[in-house]
């Protein structure tokens, strides 16, 4: 039997979270994420960023509305520019148990009300 939801990451503080639809077997997958600004502006490497873009197909920058796409499914793509970005969307670090506990109860609620 599948969880009914799995905490993959946090980004830009709020939860990434791949839901199931309803009471499908489908899993949803998580929306993208958009950044504003020139490359500059999003990175002190503007010149790594540009190449990651051209070699992820998941990364896509609108030069004219000065934006970042980035399909969060490509789990290389993201983790790639995420080290080059001013402001990271996550960052990876272990968590006691009891922390771990914290971040649920925050995400659902009390699992003791349940």
């Amino acid at each position: 039997m599948r969880p009914k939801w799995m905490l993959s990451a946090y980004v830009s503080g709020k939860p990434l979270l791949i839901l199931p639809r309803g009471d499908q077997d489908e899993w949803a997958d998580p929306e993208p994420i958009v950044l504003d600004g020139t490359l500059a502006d999003l990175s002190a490497t503007p010149d790594i960023l540009k190449a990651l873009i051209a070699q992820y197909p998941s990364l896509q920058y609108d030069e004219s509305a000065q934006r970042l796409t980035i399909e969060p499914v490509n789990g290389p793509a993201l983790s790639a520019v995420n080290a080059v970005l001013r402001s990271p969307l996550f960052e990876i670090r272990e968590v006691s148990r009891d922390e771990l506990f914290r971040i649920q109860q925050q995400v659902l609620g009390d699992p003791a009300a349940a």
